[in-house]
This record gives structure tokens, C-alpha cells and sequence, in this order.
């Protein structure tokens, strides 16, 4: 079932009244999406883009460590809610920026994806850090979904304070694929 992936909450299925909600914070939402696939990359963002978010575009690990390196040093700060990275990139990979991500901020939500869906992936991603594995293809449907899905849960997360996001999400799969 490759591309395929059912998004639940903490009470059950996504509801479509939780979508609405999640659209009208698109436009204050900043994606950092990390794809060594320049076609797939632009065409991710621009999918992103037209759902209102912001997004910046890094074309592997280290270039997604610039980037919120800079976003943390600039005045003010700015906020990136989410890191889309691909599993296999070359230098540092998706699943090699995990635990550096976690390291810098535990509160970053990531979504890994991967045209290399085997069971280790996903259980090695989400041992990682990572909410979410998902299997290309997908449709620009689902990856807003699930995008949309994290960017709910981890907002109401927030606002709660107290443990991180993965303390909050233990036992709750944000995705199963």
C-alpha cells in the first residue's frame, strides 16, 4: 500500500471540522522542506505553497541546519513549526539529522519521506523522532492532511507547555504507513 496512510488523533480519524481548523493558521505556519530531488522539492513546496504556508527549501541535512541555524540567530527569531526531510540524501541524510534536530530543538515536529518504505525505515524514523514516515508516492492531498494533522497537534501541544511533543504523541501514531 505504498503512498497510503491513515492519520489519526488522539481521539480517532481526523475530522474534516479539524482541517478547517488547521487552514486558518496556514498563513503563519513555516515549512522547511529538505529534498535532494530538485523536481520534487519544487514541486512539494509549491503544493505547500498553495495551501498558504511558507516554505523554505533545503537540499540536504546540513543545508536544513544553516537555515535554522540563521532563523534562530536572526532579530527576532523566526519560527520554523515544521522540518519535512527526505530519508536519502547525500552527506547528511534524513535519518542522520534526527537526532540532531532532537538534540537542538525536541520540539520540532518532522515528517520523514521515502521511496524506500521498508519496515526498518519507518521503525528506525520513528525510534529517530520523527511523527510521521510517509511512502512516495503520496498524493499532495495526503501530505497536506498530515501536514495539517502535525501542525494541529503539535500547536495544542504547545500551548499546553510541559513535556515535549514526543512525551505528548507516546502511543498515539500521528501516522500509520
Amino acid at each position: 500500500m505504498s503512498g497510503e496512510f491513515a492519520v489519526k488523533s488522539i481521539g480517532g480519524v481526523l475530522a474534516e471540522r479539524d482541517l478547517r481548523k488547521a487552514r486558518a493558521t496556514r498563513s503563519t505556519s513555516c515549512i522547511l522542506l529538505a529534498d535532494d530531488d530538485i523536481e520534487m522539492r519544487r514541486l512539494l513546496a509549491e503544493c505547500l505553497r498553495k495551501a498558504g504556508y511558507e516554505v523554505l527549501n533545503a537540499e540536504n541535512g546540513r543545508r536544513v541546519l544553516e537555515i535554522l541555524g540563521a532563523a534562530q540567530r536572526a532579530l527576532p527569531p523566526r519560527r520554523i513549526d515544521l522540518v519535512i526531510s527526505d530519508v536519502r540524501m547525500p552527506g547528511l541524510d534524513g535519518l542522520r539529522l534526527l537526532p540532531i534536530l532532537r538534540n537542538q530543538d525536541p520540539d520540532l515536529p518532522v515528517i520523514l519521506i521515502t521511496a524506500f518504505g521498508r519496515a526498518e525505515v519507518h521503525a528506525e524514523g520513528k525510534l529517530g523522532g520523527a511523527l510521521a514516515v510517509i511512502d512516495k508516492p503520496f498524493s499532495s492531498d495526503q501530505l497536506l492532511e498530515l501536514v495539517e494533522h502535525v501542525l494541529r497537534i503539535c500547536g495544542i501541544l504547545a500551548q499546553r507547555r510541559g513535556p515535549g511533543i514526543k512525551e505528548k504523541m507516546r502511543g498515539n501514531d500521528v501516522c500509520n504507513s
